[in-house]
């Protein structure tokens, strides 16, 4: 148990180095043989850690599925609308904690490769804000025309398309704001008040 728990720790510690060279040169200019001058390993050290290169990109929309499950769903509260408003706002302090590189591969990865999907709506992320929708609708928070999965959809596909623009943009404006403005036109819409 100690060894998984050591060796899941150092890979986090690799993932957190490696963060800010995605930002410098972007992650398809990134090689294994870079990564691992820069860090001052082997390359058998990388591969102990990462399979191969793709990888980096199943830890990082781990990362991110990981950040709701322990850090922003455990903050919701009995009010969907305030849920819905931290929901959109985490995916910005997300965003801004591990830079636009890494940004730009969770909202431009290929949907999915011949071993994964990177989208797929079973992931945490995506479930923790179906069921928030679900929870809304059903309390009547909030009302739309569409069913409360397929609002989840939308929310998911606008808040991604903000991190793609702030990543594109390389991260020169503040991606939180832009999101907290956006979840309170989100608000307006689904009939809740501010």
């Amino acid at each position: 148990m100690r060894t998984a728990v050591k060796k899941n720790a150092r890979r986090q510690e690799l993932l957190e180095q490696i963060y800010p060279m995605i930002d410098q040169v972007g992650y398809e200019s990134l090689t294994v043989r870079g990564i691992c001058t820069s860090l001052g390993i082997s390359t058998g050290t990388f591969y102990h850690y990462f399979p191969e290169k793709a990888d980096l990109l199943l830890a990082f929309f781990a990362g991110i599925d990981d950040f709701y499950q322990q850090e922003v769903l455990p903050r919701f509260g009995p009010d969907e609308a305030a849920n819905l408003d931290r929901f959109i706002h985490s995916y910005g302090v997300y965003c801004q904690r591990v830079g636009a590189g890494v940004c730009r591969c969770l909202t431009s990865a290929p949907a999915h490769d011949s071993k994964r999907n990177y989208l797929s709506e079973s992931r945490p992320i995506s479930q923790i804000l179906e069921e928030l929708m679900i929870r809304g609708a059903a309390s009547g928070r909030f009302t739309c025309p569409f069913p409360p999965e397929q609002c989840a959809r939308m929310v998911m596909i606008s808040v991604r398309g903000h991190g793609s623009d702030w990543a594109k943009r390389g991260g020169e404006y503040n991606l939180i704001r832009s999101l907290d403005d956006y979840a309170l036109l989100l608000r307006i819409a689904l009939g809740c008040r501010p």
